[in-house]
Formats: C-alpha cells, structure tokens, sequence
C-alpha cells in the first residue's frame, strides 16, 4: 500500500482504469446483423 493518500488514490484510478479495459476487450462485439 502506498504511504500517503494521495498515491493510493492515484493507483485506484490506475487499478480502475486498468479493469475498464480489460472488461472492453472481454466483452463480446456487438455486431447488427440485418
């Protein structure tokens, strides 16, 4: 863990942003099929 706040609430964003796009490339393309 970080030492002072500030660090720790920045590697939240990193960690959040991070699992964000890890769940986009998971996620199925929706494609339309007409």
């Amino acid at each position: 863990m970080s030492r002072t706040f500030e660090c720790q609430v920045n590697e939240l964003h990193i960690s959040a942003a991070i699992l964000n796009r890890f769940t986009e490339l998971g996620r199925p393309q929706m494609v339309a099929v007409a």
